[in-house]
């Protein structure tokens, strides 16, 4: 029996249901949705994003938005928050669809969360939808109205490991060590698979359980084997924080590989010390000149509303996703969610970073849904977030 939204869940919405101004008139609403963890382990995945795609509905407000057909829409934004659960994603999407009537989708973390809503409620029911999910079954075949918007370990991992080898081919020894959950058990296996293909030593391989908040005696366990490397790169910022400062109070002298999707939770739980000379695959230095004028605006935009010393590379690419699909829409003069996810898989547009869009994944993951986009590999020294390089991956 499907159990009632939660205050916490209906409070998402009061939060992040972005208001029209006041000043613009429109001639239609456009109420688009998430369903996001905006509480739990994940919160700072479901909040990031949503910070982003407001953002991004903010901008297209401002300038009169969207344009269908003479008629100039307003952009509503709904989000209601699934604690990365499974069960909540299939009842918040539910209630997207048919209490709502929502019909276009953007953005939704989490990739147990995202398998169970488009399978359960939005691919049976034609509901256009963009995830950042990593395991690999969260898009596919079976799953046309279904989008990924953010590069998962697959890409970010091979990545990075392949510049590893090259920068440090005397350091092969690496250990696995990933949470018991979709993105985390998927991700381990792919980045595994990267590793022995490279020549790497996988030394050791664990899948913890997230709900855990001690961590050293698998730590333990895994020192022993003696990695150069750990990799740990799925794992949410909440336990992300709590594994690397148990790392470091175990004397840990190796090198951490991790998501760094939300650097600031992490650093306020694990501290400078114990991310000296961390690897972060999701997280980008706003101060690298490689950065272009449109990212640091929007970094300084976001730490000036949001007051965060770390801006999220994740939020500025689901600010990106949410202008391609709102670009589609104007482009295609189109709100029938078919027709978007027809047109939107031949649509480009150009991101923060300068780069044009492009998809791929048809022989990777049966159908051509995957975003490529440039990944970031940085350290954080002293302090900081230093970007050191940028990675294109391929994703045939």
């Amino acid at each position: 029996m499907m159990k009632r939204l939660t205050t916490a869940t209906v409070a998402a919405l009061a939060l992040f249901g972005a208001a029209l101004p006041q000043a613009q008139a429109f001639d239609e609403v456009l109420w688009i949705g998430a369903y996001e963890p905006m509480s739990g382990p994940g919160a700072a995945l479901g909040i990031g994003a949503s910070r982003g795609v407001g953002l991004a509905i903010d901008d297209w407000n401002n300038k009169g938005g969207i344009k269908i057909k003479g008629k100039a829409y307003g952009i509503k934004y709904k989000v209601y928050d699934h604690k990365y659960s499974g069960e909540l994603a299939v009842e918040t999407a539910t209630k997207l669809v048919f209490d709502d009537k929502i019909k276009i989708l953007v953005t939704n973390s989490g990739s147990g969360p995202t398998i169970a809503a488009t399978e359960a409620v939005l691919e049976k029911n034609k509901i256009f939808n963009t995830t950042t999910g990593w395991n690999p079954k969260a898009i596919g075949a079976d799953k046309t109205y279904t989008y990924r918007v953010w590069g998962t370990g697959n890409e970010f991992g091979a990545s990075f490991l392949k510049w590893w080898i090259k920068n440090f081919p005397d350091k092969k020894k690496i250990a696995i060590f990933e949470g018991a959950t979709s993105a985390g058990m998927a991700s381990g296996a792919l980045m595994k698979g990267h590793a022995e293909a490279l020549g790497f030593d996988v030394v050791h391989e664990d899948y913890t359980d997230e709900t855990a908040t001690d961590f050293y005696a698998p730590i333990t366990a895994m020192m022993a084997a003696g990695p150069d490397l750990i990799e740990m790169s799925a794992t949410r910022p909440g336990h992300e924080g709590l594994i690397v400062k148990q790392l470091y109070e175990l004397g840990y002298q190796g090198t951490i590989v991790s998501a760094g999707t939300n650097p600031d939770e992490t650093h306020k739980i694990a501290g400078a010390k114990a991310m000296e000379g961390m690897y972060l695959l999701q997280a980008i230095s706003y101060d690298s000149p490689d950065v272009s004028a449109d990212q640091k605006a929007y970094a300084k935009r976001y730490q000036e509303k949001y007051s965060e010393k770390f801006v999220t590379f994740h939020s500025e690419k689901m600010y990106d996703a949410a202008n391609g699909v709102f670009g589609a829409i104007e482009a295609c003069q189109c709100l029938d969610p078919t027709e978007l996810r027809d047109f939107f898989v031949n649509y480009s547009w150009k991101t923060l970073s300068g780069q044009m869009t492009a998809w791929g994944g048809e022989k990777t993951y049966g159908i051509k849904r995957q975003m490529i986009h440039a990944l970031p590999i940085n350290v954080f020294k002293g302090g900081e977030i230093i970007t050191i390089a940028f990675g294109m991956p391929e994703v045939p």
